[in-house]
């Protein structure tokens, strides 16, 4: 009984900090695109078919507003709960067909201090690259058209007011060679 009243004043203790420091929230609910950016990065340009491909994602404020996001950047298959999943990622292969993503996991709910506050003009990245060959079969030669979707559910359950998206990244290039 006692350890959870401590978790739960933590967590309100959290939140009363965020506040306290002035956070800024987004104005609407859901945004337009305009309102942020989310770009994907890739450690190279090729890889060989068997390498892991470690993707960066990172979200810019494209407001004049400061914008609270989660910043953890989960990222699972399109078809997950959504919340599964933060970022989910469409592949197009050489060939023009959308590889399909062949591997889910679960998760739990974020830490508060996944919660940033990003200030017009700046930027936060994942923590971490990701590796998305475990997710997708990409050994055929050739080049791949890689879009990134950010989709946060995430934030309502301990009073946030986060950004929530959707963001859709424009396409990035990588090669897999033979």
């Amino acid at each position: 009984m006692r350890v959870v009243r401590k978790k739960r004043l933590t967590i309100l203790g959290s939140i009363g900090l965020l506040f306290l420091c002035g956070l800024g929230f987004a104005k609407e609910k859901n945004e337009p695109n305009a309102a942020a950016l989310l770009r994907i990065s890739f450690d190279k340009e090729s890889y060989a078919p068997s390498e892991p491909i470690l993707a960066t994602f990172t979200l810019e404020n494209k407001s004049e507003q400061p914008i609270l996001v989660n910043k953890r950047f989960f990222f699972n298959r399109e078809e997950a709960a959504k919340e599964d999943r933060e970022v989910f990622l469409t592949i197009v292969g050489p060939d023009g067909q959308r590889i399909a993503c062949t591997y889910t996991s679960e998760i739990g709910l974020p830490k508060t201090d996944f919660f940033v506050q990003i200030e017009p003009g700046s930027a936060v990245s994942s923590e971490r690259p990701f590796n998305i060959r475990p997710f997708f079969a990409l050994e055929k030669p050739g080049i791949y058209q890689v879009t990134g979707t950010y989709l946060n559910v995430y934030g309502k359950e301990i009073g946030l007011q986060a950004f929530e998206g959707p963001i859709v990244s424009a396409p990035a290039s990588i090669k897999v060679t033979e």
